[in-house]
């Protein structure tokens, strides 16, 4: 130990600028770091059912959806949930990276051949809301109470800028929202990866300041 420290001392000047070379290098190997939260490969591969899964998503060009679980306590299925819903669908759209999105809404408005809006719902008479939700892929989105529904949000390149845009939309008053999917999945595991590099570096660099003033006995010498 005394020679190690004797050599320290003696060649200070080169360890110092070694260490700072290494901690340079250190630093930029940080920002070149590459991490795959892609999860699906955990039970995709080996699985005969996920092999197909994959096989058909890249067969027709199928990325993996946003899913989008809304609730509101009063419905969906009356004039105003249907104008609510018609909010969130729109809001959605506007995000930047997201290429369509699917709700129980139909696209097109069944009685002016025009994009179903807010001034086409209007136009729809009360006793005929009820067709707009009484169709087969409709009744798919929608719970048995009439209380949640759900989008199918579909990202473009971007799915983890957009899966973290979707979440920050703004929703109605009284709508509530829970997302899912493997784009929120992949974007929520990166998110955390990000915190625990910038927390880890700073714990580690506090723990050696107090091993080594816990050894030599002087913070200014550690």
């Amino acid at each position: 130990m005394d020679r190690i420290a004797r050599a320290l001392v003696l060649h200070r000047h080169r360890v110092l600028r070694a260490t700072g070379l290494c901690t340079l290098i250190a630093i930029a190997c940080l920002f070149r770091m590459d991490f795959n939260a892609d999860v699906t490969s955990s039970f995709q591969e080996g699985n005969e059912r996920g092999e197909q899964f994959a096989a058909l998503q890249e067969k027709y060009d199928a990325g993996d959806p946003i899913t989008v679980v809304l609730k509101r306590e009063a419905g969906w299925t009356d004039k105003a949930g249907l104008s609510a819903l018609l909010e969130v669908r729109d809001a959605l759209l506007a995000v930047e990276g997201v290429e369509s999105v699917g709700t129980l809404l139909p696209e097109i408005h069944p009685l002016t051949g025009q994009p179903f809006d807010q001034a086409g719902l209007a136009l729809v008479p009360p006793m005929f809301l009820g067709r707009i939700t009484a169709g087969p892929g409709a009744q798919l989105l929608l719970s048995e109470d009439g209380k949640a529904t759900m989008a199918m949000v579909s990202p473009g390149e971007d799915f983890l800028g957009a899966a973290k845009r979707v979440q920050e939309v703004a929703l109605p008053q009284g709508v509530t929202a829970t997302f899912a999917g493997n784009p929120v999945v992949f974007a929520s595991v990166l998110a955390m990866l990000g915190w625990f590099l910038l927390a880890i570096p700073p714990t580690v660099i506090a723990l050696l300041l107090l091993v080594f003033a816990a050894n030599i006995g002087s913070r200014k010498l550690a």
